[in-house]
């Protein structure tokens, strides 16, 4: 469960592309996941974060290999889009958040929204997501009272900085290390 969470909150995917996921769609080395016939029958290639990969490796040591999906029961049979969308339910009871606000759907507005936010264009959000047509992906931006606060201050300045600070502590350590040296020199 945490790991199809991970998945539609952290690659932007649709459940049907969740359940839909087989083994050989996850390009291990480069730390992406092929989407084949998403919605509307388009392919698409999704990069994803190497937390993400972590916890996909995790699944696939432990999952039953029974079937053609990589996400199945414990039983090895398949998952649906329904037990999905109540999984997420029971997680959002569990958490204590308003299930009528908390939906598959929800995480995957949620990584589109925050793609926005760090930067990413609205092309490049269309193309993560699978939109045939960028006015689909439009939906997705809107400006939030506190961007339009931090702007009117000038904090946005402050909040490069900190999108830098976050995106530098991403790097693997041996990039940090080389970079670090770059600087001091």
């Amino acid at each position: 469960n945490r790991v199809c969470l991970e998945v539609m909150y952290r690659a932007g995917l649709r459940v049907s592309e969740v359940v839909k996921l087989k083994p050989g769609n996850i390009r291990w080395k480069t730390g992406e996941l092929e989407i084949r016939n998403g919605k509307g029958g388009k392919d698409r290639v999704v990069p994803v974060d190497d937390e993400t990969m972590s916890w996909l490796q995790r699944w696939e040591e432990a999952r039953p290999k029974a079937g053609g999906r990589f996400f199945v029961t414990l039983q090895g049979g398949p998952i649906s889009t329904r037990y999905l969308g109540q999984m997420v339910d029971r997680c959002a009871e569990k958490a204590g958040l308003d299930k009528a606000r908390v939906s598959p759907h929800v995480l995957r507005h949620s990584y589109a929204t925050e793609k926005l936010d760090a930067g990413f264009t609205i092309r490049d959000v269309q193309e993560l997501l699978g939109h045939s047509n960028v006015s689909t992906t439009q939906i997705y931006k809107h400006v939030s009272p506190k961007s339009l606060r931090d702007k009117v201050q000038g904090n946005g300045e402050a909040d490069e900085v900190q999108r830098l600070a976050e995106a530098l502590a991403k790097l693997p350590k041996e990039q940090r290390q080389a970079l670090a040296e770059v600087l001091s020199g």
